[in-house]
C-alpha cells in the first residue's frame, strides 16, 4: 500500500511539474518610438528626458544607448513664445536659467528628432496652489512595526472648489550631519474616514488624492512615520535626522491618473492580468508632460 501512495504522489509531482511552460511572445509589429518624459512646475523649472522604446525581450541592449542626446527640444507657451531647452547627459534637456514657469499658464512640448519625426504633448497648465490652513508635527504616543518612534504630521487643507487639482504628499528625511535626504518609508494614513468620498492610492510610499478629498471644503489628515535611523558606518554607527520635510504637489488630472497606472494592482485578482497601459499625452510618440506647483514645509524633529 505504502508503494502505492509513493507512486501516486509521485506522478501527482510530475504532472504538476509538466504543466510548467515558458511563455514566447513575439514583436515582429514593433517599431521603436521616441519616448519623452518632462516635469516643469515653478518651483522645480523645467525638466526633459528623450529616450527611445525596446521590446520587453531586449535584454542586450545597455541603459546607456535608449538615451536620445541630439533632439531638438523646446517648449511653447500659450502667448506664443518658444523656449529652447539645452542638452546635459544622458538624454536630459534643461531650461535656460533665466526661464521661471508661471502658475496657471498653457504649455506645449515639441521635441524633434531626424529618425523618430515630432512627439507633441498636449496643452498642459500648471495647476494653482492649494491653500494650507496649518500644518504640525510632533511626535505621536506609538511605536512603528519596527519599534521605532513614529512622527505624526496633522495637515489642514483648503481646496479651492473653483480649481479642479489633484494631490500628492511626499515625506522626506534630512541627515545634515551627513548630508544626505532620504524618502520616509511605512507612511501611512491614520484618519481613514477622511478620505470615505474620494479616490486615493499610494505609489512608492506617497498618497494620491483626487479633487473629490475636499471638493471645496477643509479637509485635515494625519500621517504617522518613522523618525528613521540611518546606519552609517559598519560598525554600526547611526544617524538621526535632525529635520522632516513635507512637500505637497498640486497636480493636473492627466498627472494624477499616469501615476495611477504605474500603480501595480495589488490582489489577487489581478495576479494573471496583463499590465493596464501606461497614460500618455503625447502624439507621435510616447510618455508625459506634466505640471505641478509644490509647496514645501520644513520640520526639527520633534524633541
Amino acid at each position: 500500500m505504502k508503494i502505492i501512495y509513493g507512486l501516486l504522489l509521485f506522478f501527482f509531482i510530475y504532472a504538476l511539474c509538466s504543466c510548467d511552460k515558458d511563455i514566447e511572445y513575439k514583436f515582429k509589429a514593433f517599431k521603436s518610438q521616441m519616448v519623452v518624459n518632462g516635469l516643469i512646475s515653478p518651483e522645480d523649472g523645467l525638466l526633459v528626458r528623450v529616450s527611445r522604446s525596446v521590446t520587453p525581450d531586449a535584454d542586450t541592449a545597455s541603459f546607456s544607448s535608449l538615451f536620445i542626446n541630439d533632439a531638438k527640444v523646446k517648449l511653447v507657451q500659450s502667448s506664443g513664445k518658444e523656449i529652447l531647452l539645452r542638452f546635459t547627459i544622458n538624454g536630459e534637456y534643461i531650461s535656460q536659467d533665466s526661464f521661471f514657469p508661471q502658475p496657471k499658464t498653457s504649455y506645449i512640448l515639441i521635441v524633434t528628432h531626424p529618425d523618430f519625426g515630432i512627439v507633441e504633448s498636449e496643452p498642459v497648465i500648471i495647476p494653482k496652489k492649494i491653500q494650507i490652513e496649518s500644518i504640525k508635527a510632533d511626535f505621536s504616543d506609538r511605536l512603528s512595526i519596527n519599534d521605532e518612534q513614529l512622527v505624526q504630521y496633522k495637515i489642514k487643507l483648503k481646496d479651492d472648489l473653483a480649481v479642479k487639482n489633484f494631490y500628492n504628499l511626499q515625506f522626506f528625511n534630512n541627515y545634515a550631519t551627513i548630508n544626505r535626504r532620504t524618502s520616509a518609508s511605512n507612511v501611512f494614513l491614520k484618519n481613514l474616514s477622511t478620505l470615505n468620498a474620494c479616490q486615493s492610492y499610494d505609489y512608492q510610499t506617497m498618497p494620491y488624492f483626487n479633487d473629490q478629498c475636499f471638493n471645496g471644503k477643509t479637509a485635515e489628515l494625519i500621517y504617522e512615520t518613522e523618525v528613521e535611523n540611518l546606519l552609517i558606518a559598519t560598525g554600526g554607527k547611526r544617524a538621526l535626522p535632525t529635520t522632516m520635510e513635507v512637500n505637497l504637489l498640486s497636480l493636473t488630472e492627466t498627472a494624477f491618473n499616469y501615476y495611477r497606472s504605474r500603480k501595480v494592482p495589488e490582489d489577487f485578482e489581478h495576479t494573471f492580468s496583463d499590465p493596464l497601459p501606461l497614460v500618455s499625452n503625447m502624439k507621435g510618440g510616447l510618455g508625459i508632460f506634466i505640471a505641478y506647483s509644490k509647496t514645501s514645509f520644513v520640520f526639527p524633529v520633534p524633541k
